[in-house]
């Protein structure tokens, strides 16, 4: 943030150059700002009237400061950058415009829903929306959309996959047999961090047969449910990356990638 001031913003530059020359192996620079516009860790960080432009004008820089460190050493650096895949991230970038700059746009098509909303639930990293939530923003497929409408180039974008399942404990009072119109009481126990379950432990509390495993085909996202104790968690599992493999072909993506390994 603040980077809308140039010498704040040249500053940052020089130092990625500086770190660039003293680690030689690195081949590129990658930004993950959460968000343009506000609305990520710090609610009082963001303004969607000028971050718009504080990143096109970051994403230039750089790709400057790359374009003459490439000259220098005869090396090619790519400039990438990790971006909300929400309608409401998306919106307050031009990133047809910004793209010139850019090599790949790694969009997050995760962490949509969480134990940050005990309140609403759903899938954390659904490719298209589930039956019983149709309009909402947040699914794989209305962030590339919404990108694409922009006139993004599809060749650009890297859609997302989670290695790690969001959830929550003491879920009740849902409809029917969709745990997921329920409401939560906190997080589910994590692996490092209350609400956050790494891929490998959510195979192994499978494997305990306290879970019973569910998969939405509509929205193409499973999740698990154990009901002694009300834990819900969502995740991405190997049918749902085959699907959002098939969704990159279909719409001549980029390809894949996984946060984290």
């Amino acid at each position: 943030y603040f980077f809308d001031d140039a010498a704040k913003r040249k500053t940052f530059v020089d130092s990625v150059e500086e770190f660039m020359r003293t680690w030689k192996f690195f081949d590129g620079v990658d930004i993950d700002w959460e968000y343009p516009g506000g609305s990520g860790a710090n609610p009082s960080l963001g303004d969607p009237s000028i971050d718009g432009e504080t990143y096109r004008l970051l994403m230039r820089d750089l790709r400057a400061m790359l374009d003459d460190l490439e000259q220098e050493t005869g090396r090619e650096y790519e400039l990438t950058s990790a971006i909300g895949a929400g309608r409401d991230k998306i919106e307050d970038v031009d990133y047809a415009d910004v793209q010139q700059y850019m090599d790949y746009i790694f969009v997050m098509t995760y962490d949509f829903y969480g134990a940050f909303s005990l309140n609403t639930l759903g899938h954390q990293a659904a490719l298209y929306a589930p039956s019983w939530r149709p309009d909402t923003d947040y699914t794989t497929d209305n962030g590339i959309q919404a990108l694409l409408a922009q006139g993004v180039d599809p060749g650009k974008l890297v859609v997302g996959a989670a290695m790690y399942g969001r959830g929550w404990t003491g879920v009740s009072n849902w409809t029917g047999n969709n745990h997921l119109s329920g409401t939560a009481t906190g997080a589910v126990n994590g692996t490092w961090e209350a609400g956050v379950v790494d891929y490998r432990d959510i195979v192994s509390r499978l494997a305990t047969g306290e879970w019973e495993e569910y998969y939405d085909e509509t929205a193409e996202a499973p999740y698990m449910f154990k009901p002694s104790t009300g834990d819900l968690i969502t995740y991405d599992n190997h049918r749902s990356v085959l699907a959002k493999g098939a969704y990159v072909q279909s719409q001549n993506l980029a390809g894949l990638f996984s946060w984290e390994i």
